[in-house]
């Protein structure tokens, strides 16, 4: 079986296709919610222009209707944590579902990124 490659386009606010973001502002936070598979086709750029010069302090990554993420797409999500660092922006991850927990925390990433267990404590920490 071939697996098909994920392509994404922009619609007011929405990534969609065989992979979906959506995002909203709250307060000083852009949350994002992608829902599907992560893998190296998908890519959060785009996040990454919404935010850039916004008064936006944090970018919460709720991964609750993410149902898979191979190696790519954590690089993906370590791009943008590069991305928001440089503009001085913090990144958290939250309501991972166990599997996805658990590569991340295999992975390392957890030393650098901090994953809380709901939206709202990560919209509450500093």
């Amino acid at each position: 079986m071939i697996m098909p490659y994920f392509y994404y386009y922009i619609q007011e606010g929405k990534f969609m296709k065989d992979f979906k973001i959506e995002y909203r502002i709250q307060d000083d936070a852009c949350i994002v919610s992608p829902e599907g598979m992560l893998t190296g086709g998908n890519n959060f750029t785009q996040i990454l222009s919404v935010v850039k010069g916004e008064n936006i302090k944090k970018v919460l990554l709720n991964g609750r209707q993410l149902n898979f993420i191979d190696s790519s797409g954590i690089g993906a999500i370590i791009d943008l944590f590069k991305g928001l660092q440089t503009e001085g922006k913090i990144l958290y991850l939250c309501e991972l579902q166990k599997d996805i927990f658990d590569l991340l925390i295999v992975s390392g990433i957890d030393s650098f990124i901090t994953i809380h267990t709901t939206e709202s404590e990560a919209i509450m920490s500093d």
